[in-house]
């Protein structure tokens, strides 16, 4: 399901994670480097205790104009986006259908 994910799921020629990856990267890796990410994310997996981890769930929040001739001196012509790392989203598109039939 991994490579379904990164090839179909997740939208190419978007900003880097905090870790400076982008998807790009992720699809372009060799075997190899599929294989190391497919272990850590089955290791994330099997001990749901490492979605604590801060390296999953950090995050780097700024403020983008929404544009269209809006004011840029109104705090609500503005949104906000947080960018996490890839990993987070590779695994958020992993369970997100499981979740789902379960709820």
């Amino acid at each position: 399901q991994l490579e379904d994910i990164i090839y179909k799921k997740m939208k190419r020629g978007k900003a880097c994670d905090i870790y400076q990856l982008t998807v790009e990267h992720i699809q372009n890796c060799g075997p190899q480097a599929k294989i190391a990410i497919l272990n850590l994310l089955n290791s994330i997996l099997s001990q749901i205790y490492y979605l604590t981890c801060s390296q999953l769930k950090t995050g780097l929040g700024t403020a983008l104009h929404k544009g269209k001739g809006k004011p840029a001196d109104k705090s609500e012509t503005y949104r906000r986006i947080t960018v996490t790392p890839h990993i987070g989203s590779i695994l958020d598109r992993y369970i997100d259908p499981l979740t789902e039939r379960i709820f």
